[in-house]
C-alpha cells in the first residue's frame, strides 16, 4: 500500500568557496537545519532517536568544489518545487546552493545506490613544476589500449590489480595544467580523480607535494542502459 505520507525529492546542489573545507558530516548538519529554516515538511524515521529521512549521492572530498552535488529528502506531503527552490536559496549559505529539485516515483532508487560515474576538472597548482611536454605525455598514457595499475583498497590494506582504461569514460585538456575526465565512480569500482593525475605526474617524473591538485566536480551520473554491459550515462536530474 502507498504511504501518500511519504513524498520523495532529490536536490541538486553546489559547493563551493570556504564552505569547500568543511566534512561530510558537517554538510548533512548544515542541510538538517536549512530544511528547518525552510520549514519543510521533513519526514522522520520513527523510534527513540527520529531523524530526517535524507541520503547524499557521492561524498565530496573535503577540500574539493562541485557544481553537481545531490541528495535526497522524504517529505510528508508534495511542495511548490519552485517556491521550495527560492526559500532554499534564501536560507542558505553562500558556499551551498540548490540548483535544481525534482519530485521522484515512488520507488525510485535513492540517489546513493544510482551513482556510476562522476566528471572533474583536475587543475595541478601552480607550485608544482610541470616538464614542457606534460600534455603529450599524458594524453599518450591515457590512450593506452590497457593501463595496468595497483589501486590502494577501500578496506583492509592492499592493493587491487585492474586495467584503469575500462574505468575512463572520457578525458580531455582544458588547458595544460588542467585535465577534463570522467570516471567510474560505483560502489565497487570508485576511480579517484586525484589517483590518476598522480599516475600522470609520475609517468613525468614530476615531483609532487601537499596538495597538489585543485579538484573540481562538475556532475554525477547514472547508467540509464538497461542492456547489460552497455553504458548510457545521464545526470542523477
Amino acid at each position: 500500500m502507498q504511504d501518500t505520507s511519504a513524498v520523495k525529492y532529490r536536490i541538486k546542489f553546489i559547493k563551493d568557496g570556504a564552505l569547500r573545507y568543511i566534512s561530510h558530516l558537517d554538510v548533512m548538519r548544515y542541510f538538517q537545519k536549512v530544511f528547518k529554516r525552510a520549514d519543510l515538511p521533513v519526514k522522520y524515521s520513527e523510534g527513540f532517536s527520529p531523524h530526517q529521512l535524507l541520503s547524499f549521492a557521492y561524498p565530496l572530498s573535503l577540500g574539493y568544489t562541485s557544481e553537481g552535488e545531490y541528495l535526497d529528502i522524504v517529505l510528508t506531503e508534495e511542495v511548490n518545487i519552485d517556491d521550495a527552490l527560492r526559500t532554499l536559496n534564501e536560507v542558505s549559505s553562500e558556499g551551498l546552493k540548490i540548483r535544481a529539485i525534482k519530485k521522484l516515483p515512488e520507488k525510485a532508487p535513492n540517489c546513493m545506490s544510482s551513482v556510476f560515474a562522476a566528471s572533474y576538472d583536475i587543475t595541478v597548482r601552480q607550485k608544482i613544476s610541470l616538464c614542457d611536454d606534460f600534455v603529450k605525455k599524458s594524453i599518450d598514457f591515457l590512450s593506452q589500449e590497457t593501463i595496468p595499475v595497483n589501486k590502494p583498497k577501500k578496506k583492509g590494506g592492499g592493493f587491487l590489480s585492474m586495467d584503469l582504461k575500462k574505468y575512463i569514460y572520457d578525458f580531455r585538456f582544458v588547458d595544460d595544467r588542467t585535465l577534463y575526465i570522467l570516471l567510474n565512480s560505483g560502489s565497487e569500482t570508485n576511480i579517484r580523480p586525484d589517483f590518476v593525475m598522480d599516475l600522470l605526474c609520475n609517468n613525468c617524473g614530476i615531483e609532487l607535494s601537499d596538495n597538489p591538485y585543485e579538484i573540481h566536480r562538475i556532475d554525477i551520473y547514472e547508467n540509464a542502459s538497461s542492456e547489460e554491459g552497455r553504458i548510457e550515462l545521464r545526470t542523477l536530474i
